[in-house]
């Protein structure tokens, strides 16, 4: 093997270790990201990078790296010189976000439909809870799987690039996603996956299609208080 070769090898090693093994500016946009989606932190209160490293002692330059990308991702916002914002939640955009996760995941169904394979199946099946307990930790657990749910069905498609995009929707949606938990049956929506995994085991795309935007459109009716027609 020539020396490009050897560094090529590296590289790939080096890349599968780091997604296996989170670092620390990873575990710490997870610990502050969790606080914002589910309530410890309100929108409106004001965060510093020396505070946030004084609580969980470590230097400033993970914490850094940790607050720049919840600015990314429209968690948090920068306030030149005197720290960061938990941002409020913008209604045009959610309204929007909700439209065009519509759109997606419909078309991620029938993308899917007539490929996915046994194992990925077998994923989504783990992904619906048979039991629950209706605790808060329990909501905040839903919340989790609801996600990683939604991003596998996506991810059953082969397409890398709707994954991605389906993955930041539902990041830039759980606050709002989260708060709508306390006013759901959390039953009804397991039996809703559990449906959809039905219908694309029969590979009916329309039935599945109808499911998954029925499951959005659902969730939107309640976060802006639309009732049915």
């Amino acid at each position: 093997m020539n020396n490009s070769g050897l560094i090529f090898t590296l590289k790939i090693g080096w890349n599968k270790m780091k997604n296996k093994y989170p670092s620390l500016s990873d575990k710490i946009t997870e610990k502050l990201r969790e606080q914002i989606i589910y309530g410890s932190w309100e929108p409106g209160k004001i965060i510093t990078v020396r505070e946030i490293a004084q609580k969980y002692n470590v230097s400033t330059t993970p914490v850094r790296d940790a607050v720049n990308r919840l600015v990314q991702s429209g968690l948090l916002n920068n306030i030149p010189y005197k720290g960061y914002i938990v941002s409020h939640i913008n209604i045009k955009e959610l309204d929007d976000l909700f439209t065009i996760r519509i759109l997606l995941e419909a078309a991620a169904i029938e993308m899917l439909i007539n490929n996915i394979t046994p194992e990925q199946l077998k994923i989504l099946e783990k992904l619906a809870p048979k039991k629950l307990t209706f605790s808060e930790d329990d909501k905040i657990s839903f919340m989790k799987t609801n996600h990683k749910f939604h991003v596998e069905l996506a991810k059953s498609t082969g397409n890398k690039y709707l994954e991605q995009i389906i993955n930041d929707i539902l990041e830039k949606m759980q606050r709002i996603l989260y708060i709508d938990l306390k006013h759901i049956d959390l039953t009804s929506m397991q039996m809703e996956h559990l449906q959809l995994i039905n219908f694309i085991k029969e590979g009916d795309a329309e039935k599945a299609k109808k499911l998954i935007i029925f499951h959005i459109e659902e969730s939107r009716n309640r976060v802006f208080g639309r009732g049915r027609n």
